[in-house]
């Protein structure tokens, strides 16, 4: 009866094991209540169809220095608020090496935290300056992934403001009882749970 028991414990145990394997492996553990794409391609496909910016998190999951930041980022509020605004895109420096080899602006060290146009074009002066400018795109806090996040919405969110608009305009014409612009509009920037609790 106790080898049962104890078998019965293993057995449990290695499925919550594997669950929560199966749950890092989709998020990296960069946040598990954070839609990611998995793959560079998706990522892109997904921002130009709502015009995104796109943040790319480049990581090992060996990495001492990535495992110190992922605490630092999941426990963010700001970091999951912010996150909601940007198709974010989890690459494994080693399992998606094909992906992780095309953005290599100054280096293959991990962290690596890149921000994208929704055409997949690579934005330079998105880069950690508060580090070491021999690593630009290199984290270890949440304070500068963050900082950056607002940086990046700032100058995206008039650009694709403008095109959105056109795009909605077009459609207005088109039916006009579509009105998903102004909706749009009234919900630009408030926090998730503002957003939650008006709809």
């Amino acid at each position: 009866m106790y080898t049962k028991y104890l078998f019965a414990l293993a057995l449990v145990s290695a499925l919550i094991t594997l669950q929560d394997a199966a749950r890092e492996s989709i998020d990296g553990g960069f946040g598990p209540n954070i839609k990611w794409y998995n793959s560079l391609e998706e990522g892109i496909l997904a921002a130009q169809s709502d015009m995104r910016p796109i943040m790319v998190i480049v990581h090992r999951s060996w990495c001492p220095a990535c495992k110190k930041l992922k605490p630092e980022l999941v426990n963010s509020r700001e970091y999951f608020d912010l996150s909601q605004y940007f198709v974010m895109v989890n690459l494994d420096d080693e399992s998606d090496a094909q992906d992780a080899k095309r953005l290599v602006p100054d280096g293959g060290y991990v962290p690596r935290i890149l921000f994208l146009d929704w055409n997949g074009e690579l934005r330079p002066e998105f880069w950690n300056k508060y580090g070491s400018g021999k690593y630009k795109y290199y984290h270890s806090s949440a304070q500068t992934v963050t900082s950056l996040m607002r940086s990046a919405l700032e100058y995206f969110t008039p650009i694709s403001d403008y095109y959105k608009q056109q795009y909605y305009q077009q459609l207005q014409q088109q039916q006009p009882q579509y009105q998903p612009y102004q909706q749009y509009q009234q919900y630009a920037y408030q926090p998730v749970e503002q957003i939650n609790s008006d709809l």
